[in-house]
């Protein structure tokens, strides 16, 4: 019993000199610290007496997060970061020392390079810098070899490093919103990959080497330039989601009747004018209010987009 209660006592000291540490970074004791409240937006969540995930939403601090908060590597049992509403430039070398850090979400900061800092997190699964100023990706990001999910939203991208190929756990990437033409020659080499999205950029094409993703699951290219598919699109077998609205597309191939697992499709605001025959053997394909295919002049539209399964990816 003595021992249950010092181990317990010892727990929650340690607790509180994480959460002084947190409070110091937002500016403020708002007991949002291992609080279990869900309308808390900024806070920390803790687990076997430590604080393991923090959450800083820069509109609810007493100042703008003008630096990455360095304190924050004093708390190593840290696995999740979440920063929104920054004016980060920058990540400090020290980052590294947070060693069971697994998730890192950076969203709308002042970051107009790629921190290579973050490539000494061997365990990372996911990772996001969004709507920044990132123009490109270094080609030693092949480091995050744990690395999942990928979220480069709302930058400058228009290429990716070769070494992308070499993420061989990479199940998801999101890359909508940058200044893509083409989609890249390395994304399929990644065989695990489930999740692609590539939305608002500038593509025309898609290639047949499309076909080598096998294990795909989710293609969103809507507002893009595209105006012919290719067959190969359609050799897809686990593709669930198809979302090709708002671009130039004039023609849908008969072989988009092999996409068996096809739950939702939309290639609205396309040129089409005629929907094939083949798409009444998708038995899977949920459509919009009615279990007949209705299309009008040049818009059409097919199927069910949840948008549940829209954000963040």
């Amino acid at each position: 019993m003595a021992l249950a209660k010092a181990e317990t006592d010892a727990s929650k000291n340690e607790v509180e000199k994480e959460c002084k540490i947190f409070y110091s970074i937002i500016g403020e004791n708002d007991s949002s610290c291992c609080s279990d409240k869900s309308e808390v937006i900024t806070g920390a969540k803790c687990d076997n007496g430590h604080i393991t995930s923090i959450t800083i939403e820069g509109s609810n601090t007493k100042s703008p997060l003008k630096d990455f908060p360095s304190d924050l590597t004093k708390l190593k049992n840290l696995k999740e970061i979440f920063i929104h509403d920054s004016e980060i430039s920058s990540i400090p070398s020290s980052i590294k020392e947070l060693s069971e850090l697994e998730n890192i979400l950076l969203f709308n900061s002042k970051l107009s390079e790629f921190p290579t800092e973050l490539f000494n997190l061997k365990n990372l699964k996911i990772l996001e810098i969004s709507e920044s100023k990132i123009k490109e990706i270094p080609s030693d990001i092949k480091q995050l070899k744990s690395l999942k999910e990928l979220y480069l939203i709302g930058n400058y991208i228009k290429t990716i490093p070769a070494t992308l190929a070499e993420l061989p756990e990479l199940e998801t990437i999101n890359m909508k919103s940058n200044n893509f033409t083409e989609i890249p020659n390395e994304m399929f080499s990644l065989n695990k990959l489930k999740n692609l999205n590539l939305s608002n950029n500038k593509i025309e094409v898609i290639p047949p080497i499309i076909a080598n993703l096998t294990n795909l699951e989710q293609l969103i290219l809507e507002d893009n330039e595209i105006i012919q598919l290719p067959d190969e699109l359609f050799k897809l077998e686990k593709l669930k989601l198809l979302d090709l609205s708002n671009n130039k597309i004039e023609k849908i191939p008969d072989s988009i009747g092999k996409l068996n697992n096809l739950e939702y499709l939309d290639v609205s605001g396309n040129n089409i004018t005629v929907m094939p025959q083949s798409l009444n053997n998708l038995s899977k394909l949920k459509t919009s209010g009615s279990d007949s295919l209705r299309y009008h002049n040049i818009l059409v539209i097919v199927g069910l987009i949840l948008i549940s399964l829209l954000i963040q990816f």
